[in-house]
Order: structure tokens, then C-alpha cells, then sequence
């Protein structure tokens, strides 16, 4: 079961144009290549977020992410949820999340320290690690 909440956050998080200088590609805004390279190279970041950001299937909210980094760099572990015999822990990402009608959103995404399990996309920002839980 996965539970959520905003919080009552308002959306002042929403990125103005100006901000930004021109990109090559939409892609390019969402997820910034100066960003991508300076959370690649930190320490600190996690393997599997640096695999998302480098996973071309996957959008990364690259300023998201930098804004609150001891937020994202949070760890929780779920035991060995596939029973492989190795610990399963969880992290959430900040990911833009585009629709079927492709109208886009900002979501988030839960992804797995094993990358065999898939992650869990939603399309609210406010994704929290502590309503994670694994039942048996």
C-alpha cells in the first residue's frame, strides 16, 4: 500500500522561464545538464539516483532535486521484499511526469535499491518516504 500527502504545500514551486537560459530541447529545462553533471559527480548521490539521471527514459527534476537534497537522500529500508536474500530499501526522486493526453506534471518516483523491482511513478510532488511499508 502506498500512502501520500502534500501536506497542504502550496505549488510555489513552479519554475518561471526566466530562470532558466535557452536550452537545446524541453528536456533540457526539466532536467538541467549543468545540474545533471554536478549530481552525478557528488559523492554523496546515491548509485541508483545517478543511474535515473542517467536513464534517457526517465525525466528527473534536476533543480527539484538540488533544492532539497536531505530530503531525496533518504534511505529507507524495506527488507528483502523479492526474496533474493539481500535487503530492499527505497528512494524518492523527483520526476516530471507527462500524461497520456502529454500534458506534463511534477511527479515523483520511488525507486528500489535493487534495480530489478520497478519504480513507482506518481504525479503529485509531495511523495514521502515514510508512508513506504511492506506488509507479508
Amino acid at each position: 500500500m502506498i500512502l501520500s500527502s502534500c501536506k497542504n504545500r502550496l505549488d510555489s514551486q513552479r519554475i518561471s522561464k526566466t530562470e532558466f537560459p535557452e536550452f537545446s530541447s524541453w528536456r533540457d529545462h526539466w532536467e538541467n545538464p549543468n545540474q545533471k553533471t554536478q549530481l552525478l559527480s557528488n559523492s554523496k548521490i546515491h548509485t541508483r539516483v545517478k543511474e535515473c539521471l542517467n536513464d534517457t527514459t526517465i525525466v528527473v527534476l534536476t533543480s527539484t532535486l538540488i533544492e532539497d537534497l536531505e530530503s531525496y537522500s533518504i534511505i529507507k529500508s524495506l527488507g528483502d521484499i523479492n526474496k533474493d536474500g539481500i535487503n530492499d530499501s527505497i528512494i524518492i526522486i523527483p520526476e516530471l511526469f507527462i500524461t497520456k493526453e502529454n500534458s506534463y506534471e511534477n511527479g515523483a518516483s520511488a525507486i528500489f535499491t535493487d534495480k530489478k523491482i520497478p519504480r513507482i511513478r506518481v504525479d503529485v510532488p509531495c511523495l514521502e518516504i515514510e508512508y513506504f511499508f511492506f506488509c507479508r
